[in-house]
């Protein structure tokens, strides 16, 4: 199923107990999605910010309109690309821009004040648009933000994603650096599952069901905002507002 890039999303954070429990009944509407082994994988983004903070405590205030910036990777093999990504939220849609690109050019768009010369077959105007909106806000490497991921499609094409993602890691950085090695991460959620669920236009009467059976409480659960506050107070990562004030 190719991305969604206009979607809603739904969060909760659930119980390991609760997770398990939604995965045996996932099969009857949804396979694994072909990434990874049956699904499983490990992924980390790095997220560029200003010298305040600016996108995060856009996130941490709820704003209508907000975007994140981000360069992901899912393997540690230099040949494989990553993907620059842009995440914008306006008026509660999410829309989502990624652009792959090699290592190495990843690396200097990160640097030069202008943008370098187009290699063949780039997405040219992608490139443009994520530099363009790091110089807008003066964004730069603060955070790698590492976790497994468990994804599930909807069989039949439908465009519903639901994922599951665990051990959740961040490891402060102001480098171009992409790898998934552990280095510097620490935790920042032992316990807990964050689920996410995606979809375009409408959400499915199976994914309600399923909300309503499960009595999920949805909420606010922003990797980023979690790793920020965890990276700068070593403290309760949910104390979200105030380490950033």
């Amino acid at each position: 199923m190719p991305p969604l890039l206009s979607r809603f999303e739904l969060k909760y954070l659930i119980s390991p107990a609760v997770a398990q429990a939604m995965r045996r009944r996932l099969p009857i509407f949804a396979q694994p999605d072909g990434f990874g082994d049956e699904g499983h994988y490990q992924l980390v983004s790095l997220y560029l910010d200003s010298e305040d903070l600016h996108l995060c405590k856009q996130t941490m205030r709820g704003e209508k309109n907000r975007f994140k910036l981000r360069i992901r990777s899912y393997a540690d093999d230099p040949d494989e690309p990553v993907f620059l990504e842009i995440k914008s939220r306006i008026d509660g849609v999410i829309h989502k821009r990624r652009t792959p690109v090699s290592r190495s050019r990843a690396a200097s768009l990160l640097h030069p004040e202008q943008l370098p010369q187009h290699a063949e077959n780039e997405d040219v105007a992608g490139l443009a648009r994520f530099v363009a909106m790091k110089e807008a806000v003066s964004a730069f490497p603060v955070l790698k933000v590492k976790y497994h991921r468990e994804a599930w499609e909807a069989a039949g094409g439908e465009p519903v994603r639901v994922t599951f993602d665990t051990d959740l890691k961040e490891a402060v950085t102001h480098h171009a650096d992409f790898s998934l090695g552990d280095g510097e991460f620490e935790s920042v959620l032992t316990d807990g599952v964050i689920l996410e669920i995606k979809f375009s236009e409408r959400c499915p009467s199976w994914v309600q069901s399923m909300i309503h059976d499960f009595d999920l409480q949805r909420t606010s659960v922003a990797k980023y905002v979690l790793s920020i506050n965890h990276a700068m107070s070593g403290a309760n990562p949910f104390l979200l507002m105030g380490a950033l004030q």
